[in-house]
């Protein structure tokens, strides 16, 4: 048993003491490399002077640092193996950097990265110098800042300029730059001041971003704003002029560009500006390089090529970026770029597995971020490979319209105005556009095209408008089109005059006939009147021969019709009606002859009342008169004209006046009416206005 124990016990320590083996031969190691130390850099200025006591380095100036390093032969080297760089006293880091160290063949041995404010930084190595064991060696340049301030109240100085960088894109490299031109620091009362500032290549200068701060400088040598001065600008080519018309104070101006272009490497730009022939210049540098090479025992490599190309035409792409991989998707090479045949050839590649990756298409096409895998076998035949992009798809500029409406003449704005927008083909785009209280109406995002507005409803008050308004949007529209149309106000109508010509002046109503009355004059046929109060009749005057009435459409034998229809009460008629022929003026006896003349009836006064005016011959003999009827005596009997149609009764004759005049001959008291006569004429009349209306309704 405690063999067996003792035996378990030195299985788990042989496991333990593996674990821990190689444990601690997989962790990565911080190796010894010369050449690192802030000792061993050069330090030289914007002008490439060498600065031998890094102790003066200016906060306000930035350095270009270069460091010479090797590895000791036999040091072994793993992937993830770091080296430690260590700044100059008095330098410390701008901002935070990385970037890659390469060899000769581009290929990637190491990584350098440092933070800013940082004292030092570090090479993380992959596994490119595990199998290189002799000779490693390489470089490395970035830039620092100087940590010394100047004097605290030295204000011995006209101008000054120092800059940053205050943009950078999602790679991580810089897109915009913040220049910082002071000048003025003793507040002196210059006046007009002019300064000239020049920028380096692959610069835009932002004209928006200029700002100008006045103010003075505290004893700890900062600038304290008290207010703002805005210049006059003028740009020529790459040189700035702002213009100042009144300094008393000290200035503190910033201003910023855009890079049109970063490099992998580093980069460096400068801007020199001068006031009064004092010129003074200010340098933002970024990134930074680093290589580093070693002898290896003689072995053979591989080549790739790749083809790039259009998706859709087929065109060779140049400018096409990659990067290439390893198994592991470590990154070995990067910047690799197509060129202007599209071909991107890789050599000295180590048998084994790859891939290579697009980080930044060709202008004008999406970036294909697929990987491209390869596999290097041997040294005697070129790995051939290929991928294509795609054009981007750039939507067209949406333009915008501006219709105003004014009223013709006078340009008053009009709004109200309902417009429809229809499209080159007359097709409906958009309805019920209306203007405002200004008169106008916008339309946004059209593409490009003709279009036309069609007025729809007009202002109140003027006249419908349907002639198009005509537009047109163009690719390159920047700015709202603007159109104009016009309605003309409509004319305002004389009082005096009718409006309406449909609408008559003694409109009557059709349906509400009344009795037929004995008419002063024979009237026009179809157009009788309403009844008026009779005025004191005159003499009398011999009644005119009646004309021959127009013979009725379907006429009805009176008193005898197919179908009795009862009497409508006139004036109270259903449903009035416009009568399509005029109504017969007189009463035939027989529907188409005239009636025998009839001796004429008494006319009938204001009270519906009717009196004879003469009686039958078997009371009156002819030229007999009544005995309270004297010659020349006034008539005092009511007197209207004879009913149309009716003929006087020509056996009546009058007594011849003193004065030769006749009178008719009257009777002493009036006669009894003829109310069988009555009845038939109003039994008549509602046969004919009964059988009127219903032919109309049916």
């Amino acid at each position: 048993m405690r063999s067996r124990l003792l035996a378990v016990g030195l299985s788990l320590l042989t496991v333990l003491v593996t674990l821990i083996v190689f444990g601690l031969s997989g962790k990565a190691a911080t190796i010894p490399v010369a050449g690192l130390n802030g000792t061993d850099a050069i330090v030289t200025d914007r002008n490439g002077n060498v600065i031998k006591d890094t102790s003066t380095l200016s906060r306000w100036e930035e350095y270009a640092i270069n460091y010479h390093w090797a590895i000791e032969d036999g040091e072994p080297v793993a992937a993830g193996d770091t080296a430690i760089v260590t700044l100059p006293d008095g330098a410390t880091a701008i901002r935070d950097l990385s970037f890659n160290l390469k060899d000769d063949n581009g290929m990637v041995i190491g990584t350098f990265t440092i933070k800013e404010g940082a004292k030092s930084g570090t090479i993380t190595f992959n596994d490119r110098f595990s199998h290189i064991g002799t000779n490693r060696d390489g470089t490395l340049n970035f830039f620092v800042e100087g940590t010394t301030s100047s004097e605290t109240g030295n204000y011995d100085w006209l101008i000054n300029k120092n800059g940053w960088i205050s943009d950078f894109n999602q790679h991580g490299q810089p897109t915009t730059l913040t220049w910082n031109i002071a000048f003025n620091p003793q507040g002196k009362d210059l006046g007009q001041v002019t300064v000239n500032d020049t920028l380096s290549a692959k610069q835009v200068f932002i004209p928006t971003s200029v700002q100008a701060n006045t103010g003075l400088y505290n004893e700890a040598g900062n600038f304290v704003s008290s207010g703002q001065i805005s210049p006059q600008v003028t740009v020529n080519d790459q040189t700035i002029t702002f213009h100042f018309s009144d300094v008393h104070t000290a200035v503190d101006m910033t201003y910023q560009t855009t890079l049109t272009d970063v490099s992998e490497g580093a980069n460096s730009w400068q801007n020199a500006a001068t006031l009064n022939g004092v010129t003074v210049s200010g340098n933002i540098s970024w990134g930074g390089s680093g290589t580093g090479n070693g002898n290896e025992s003689p072995q053979e490599t591989g080549i790739v090529q790749l083809i790039k190309t259009d998706a859709t035409t087929g065109t060779k792409l140049a400018g096409a970026v990659y990067e290439l991989q390893d198994s592991q998707q470590q990154v070995l090479r990067t910047g690799l770029k197509t060129d202007t045949d599209g071909e991107l050839t890789i050599g000295d590649l180590e048998p084994g597995e790859y891939q290579l990756i697009e980080t930044q298409a060709p202008t004008g096409y999406e970036l294909n971020t697929q990987p491209i895998p390869f596999r290097v076998t041997d040294t005697t035949t070129i790995v051939h490979v290929a991928q294509t992009d795609i054009p981007k798809v750039v939507p067209p500029k949406l333009g915008q319209v501006i219709l105003t409406k004014v009223a013709t003449s006078t340009d008053t704005r009009l709004s109200g105005a309902m417009y429809e927008l229809r499209d080159h083909t007359g097709a409906v785009v958009q309805t019920r556009l209306t203007t405002n209280a200004n008169g106008q109406l916008t339309v946004s995002e059209l593409k490009p095209g003709t279009y036309s507005f069609v007025e729809t409803k007009a202002p109140i008050g003027y006249e419908l408008n349907t002639t198009p308004v005509t537009f047109t949007i163009t690719t390159d529209q920047t700015t709202a089109v603007a159109v104009t149309a016009e309605d003309t106000k409509i004319p305002t109508t004389n009082p005096s005059e009718p409006t309406n010509p449909e609408t008559p002046t003694n409109p009557e109503q059709p349906g509400e006939p009344t009795l037929p009355e004995t008419p002063t004059e024979p009237s026009k046929p179809g157009e009788p009147t309403k009844p008026t109060t009779p005025a004191q009749p005159g003499e009398p005057t011999k009644p005119t021969a009646p004309t021959a009435p127009n013979e009725p459409e379907h006429p009805v034998k009176p008193g005898q019709p197919s179908q009795p229809i009862k009497p409508i009460v006139p004036g109270l008629p259903d449903q009035p009606q416009q009568p399509n022929r005029p109504l017969i003026p007189a009463l035939p006896i027989k529907p188409g002859e005239p009636a025998r003349p009839a001796q004429p009836e008494q006319p009938t006064k204001p009270d519906g009342q009717t009196t004879n005016s003469s009686q039958t011959e078997a009371e009156h003999p002819a030229g007999q008169t009544d005995s309270s009827t004297t010659a020349g005596s006034t008539d005092t009997t009511d007197n209207q004209p004879l009913t149309p149609g009716l003929q006087a009764n020509t056996g009546v004759t009058g007594v011849t006046n003193a004065n030769g005049s006749t009178d008719l001959p009257q009777t002493d008291e009036r006669s009894t009416v003829n109310w069988q006569m009555v009845i038939s004429v109003i039994g008549i009349w509602g046969l004919i206005i009964g059988y009127t209306w219903f032919k109309h309704r049916h």
